[in-house]
C-alpha cells in the first residue's frame, strides 16, 4: 500500500528547527500528509512544564498530547495508509506507545542521524555503573526498577513489540551506539543520510571554510 500520511513522534516540545529538520515542507510539496504528534508532556513532563525553548511551533496538523490515553488512541486511529517516524528511543516511559503502534500495525522508522556516539571506556564505564546501581536495588525491588528491567530493548520482541520496518542513520559510528535502543533488528532497512549540521552548512556556507585532509 503507497504511504499517504507521514506522522513523526517527536518526545521533546516542538520547535521551528525540527520542523525544518524534518523536512516538513519539502514533505507537503511531494504530496505527503504531514502530522506531528508531541508525546513530551508524557515522556519528559518535567522539561514540558519548565521548557523555555524561544522558537516553539506548532504548524498545521499539530497535536499536543497531555494525557497518553489520548495518544495511544490517536495512534489505534491511524489510517492503513500512514508511516510513522519516530524520534525517541524504547524504554519504559515510551513502551505504550511503541506498542500501539504495533497493534495497528503501522510501518515506522527511528530517526536517528542526531544521536551521538559513545566512547567505549565511558560506555564500559556506563555499563558498570548500571549494573551496580541495579544490584543495590535489587533489595527492595520497587516497581520503577521493575520496569526498567523488563522494558530494556532486548525484550521488546516479547512484548509485542514490532522491529521497526526502516531507520535513517547519519554514521556507522552513532548508528552502532544507538540501533539497540531504537530496536534496530536483521530485516530492518537502514536509510544512509546526514545530520542537521550539514543542511545548516549547506544553507550558510563559509567562504573562509578550509579544509585539511
Amino acid at each position: 500500500m503507497a504511504i499517504k500520511k507521514i506522522v513523526f513522534f517527536c518526545g521533546t516540545p516542538f520547535t521551528k528547527r525540527d520542523y525544518d529538520r524534518f523536512g516538513g515542507e519539502i514533505l507537503k510539496k511531494n504530496g505527503f500528509d504531514v502530522w506531528f504528534y508531541d508525546f513530551s508532556p508524557i515522556l519528559y513532563p518535567d522539561l514540558y512544564n519548565n521548557c523555555a525553548y524561544p522558537d516553539l511551533y506548532q504548524p498545521q496538523n499539530y497535536f499536543l498530547f497531555l494525557s497518553e490515553s489520548e495518544g495511544l488512541k490517536s495512534i489505534s486511529e491511524l489510517p492503513p495508509d500512514s508511516f510513522a517516524i519516530i524520534i525517541f528511543g524504547f524504554g519504559p516511559a515510551s513502551f505504550k506507545i511503541y506498542r500501539s503502534l504495533s497493534k495497528a500495525r503501522i510501518p515506522y522508522c527511528p530517526l536517528t542521524n542526531s544521536s551521538l556516539p559513545e566512547d567505549e571506556k565511558q560506555k564500559s564505564s556506563e555499563i558498570l555503573s548500571t549494573v551496580n546501581r541495579a544490584i543495590k536495588k535489587i533489595f527492595p525491588l520497587n516497581i520503577d526498577t521493575l520496569k526498567k528491567i523488563l522494558y530494556r530493548p532486548q525484550f521488546a520482541p516479547l512484548l509485542g513489540i514490532n522491529r521497526p520496518d526502516y531507520c535513517i542513520a547519519a554514521s556507522e559510528t552513532s548508528f552502532e551506539s544507538s540501533k539497540a535502543q531504537y530496536l534496530v533488528g536483521n530485516d530492518t532497512k537502514i536509510i544512509w543520510a546526514h545530520s542537521q549540521d550539514y543542511d545548516i552548512f549547506l544553507k550558510n556556507p563559509s567562504k573562509d571554510l578550509k579544509i585539511s585532509g
